[in-house]
């Protein structure tokens, strides 16, 4: 009996012993991949049932209307360009002056177009937070143009946030959401809770997850198309307040920054794209200028473990390339003047 307990007793320390080296191997390398979530410090719990969260005024970057950055000028003394959308727009795991709001501003300015670039980007929301952020605030901004930054990951509908996210929203703010982009609801506490301690559990997770469970094909079409019609939907609530405003809106389609020879997400690119002419959008795919610098380039454009996110140079690259299209014909900006 002794015997099978100190056997069983070095076997679990030993498996123990080579779980912490894997641990710290994978950490020191960096294997795994990031964990983003909603960071509620620099958020409060929002009075407005679509929101559910919103930056909090006045702390850290965000100034007193909100909004991550500068202050709005008062008054408004030159074009005024509004870009909205998630963690993209927000400038998740950058500095101030990284952003692609600075960044579009600072372009703007080198092709000979002094401008307001204002930062609407908020982490994790998607297109009817997006739709009822503008809806509230775009009314006092005196915009000239709004850039709406669509990430893949803003398909996702709100019931589908992840448990951990709605939870704290509603907790008056307290904690720190944790979630990977947008985690499927079903997840349990614990497997949460192992992503977020454990690097090994989370780069094993992601491999055994790569490539997701396949969907029967009529399924896949009645959901692909419920979630369309919520995507059309906020456009076209988008849409509707732009008439009522005055501002033209682009649907800026930002691409997943993959170095694959093939790019899969193609045809979503296209079902964004339509979805936004039907509504009245212009729409900027960044698809093929970013993917092809990417290629050509040997640096990363996105943060480390993140196919999502830009790095400051994935940023200036995106915000270069819709300042072009912004000052290029029919130049939307200057003809605002």
């Amino acid at each position: 009996m002794k015997t099978r307990l100190r056997k069983a007793t070095l076997a679990l320390t030993a498996t123990f012993v080579a779980l912490a080296i894997s641990e710290l191997a994978v950490r020191g390398l960096g294997l795994a991949p990031e964990i983003f979530g909603v960071p509620f410090g620099e958020y409060v719990t929002s009075s407005d049932p679509e929101l559910l969260w919103e930056p909090r005024a006045g702390h850290g970057s965000v100034n007193q209307s909100g909004f991550r950055g500068a202050p709005v000028e008062v008054p408004k003394t030159r074009p005024r360009i509004i870009l909205a959308g998630d963690s993209i727009a927000y400038g998740l795991g950058l500095e101030d002056n990284e952003t692609i709001p600075v960044r579009l501003a600072q372009n703007l300015q080198s092709m000979g177009l002094d401008a307001e670039v204002i930062n609407l980007g908020v982490d994790g929301y998607n297109t009817q937070q997006e739709a009822r952020r503008l809806e509230l605030t775009l009314p006092g901004l005196q915009a000239d143009y709004v850039v709406l930054l669509f990430c893949l990951n803003d398909f996702v509908p709100l019931d589908s946030i992840p448990e951990a996210v709605f939870r704290t929203a509603t907790g008056k703010g307290a904690g720190k959401a944790i979630g990977m982009a947008y985690s499927p609801p079903g997840e349990s506490p614990l497997h949460r809770f192992l992503l977020a301690r454990f690097h090994l559990y989370r780069m094993l997770s992601s491999a055994l997850n790569r490539k997701p469970p396949k969907v029967a094909g009529r399924q896949a079409r009645i959901e692909s198309r419920s979630i369309d019609s919520a995507v059309r939907e906020n456009f076209g609530r988008i849409a509707a307040l732009a008439r009522v405003e005055g501002v033209e809106v682009a649907v800026a389609i930002m691409p997943k920054l993959l170095r694959t020879k093939e790019y899969p997400p193609r045809a979503v690119h296209e079902r964004v794209s339509r979805m936004a002419q039907e509504t009245g959008l212009a729409v900027l795919d960044l698809a093929e200028p970013v993917l092809s610098e990417l290629h050509a380039r040997d640096e990363r454009l996105s943060l480390r473990g993140d196919s999502i996110h830009p790095n400051a140079l994935g940023a200036d690259l995106v915000a270069r390339t819709i300042a072009a299209w912004l000052v290029g014909p029919p130049m939307r900006i200057q003809s605002k003047r």
